[in-house]
């Protein structure tokens, strides 16, 4: 009984090749899919992180517009810009709140 050479196995490799080529194209394709069938956002704002939002907040800050971000992967987000009327109004918020968390602490 002779083996076979690995030459005359090079059919078989190539098409083994191929076939693990549309397995990998089509896993791909399903996952691209996935990607854009994922949920739309018909409310930006209930996506905005609500503890980000209130921390700010809490700072003095309001609203000042919502974007929408182009991500270079793909997708996009909505991006929040908190304002403030005054600088100095966030730095006296900050060290309010900053002295009452030391209060707090024991000694």
């Amino acid at each position: 009984m002779t083996q076979p050479r690995v030459a005359d196995d090079f059919a078989m490799i190539r098409a083994r090749m191929e076939e693990l080529r549309r397995e990998r194209e089509a896993a791909d394709a399903t996952e691209s899919e996935a990607k854009s069938d994922a949920p739309t956002r018909s409310n930006r704002n209930a996506y905005w992180s609500q503890p980000a939002r209130s921390f700010y907040e809490r700072l003095g800050a309001v609203h000042a517009e919502t974007k929408e971000l182009e991500h270079p992967g793909g997708g996009s987000s909505a991006s929040w810009r908190m304002v403030w009327a005054r600088p100095i109004d966030l730095r006296l918020r900050a060290d309010a709140l900053s002295n009452k968390t030391n209060s707090r602490r024991p000694t």
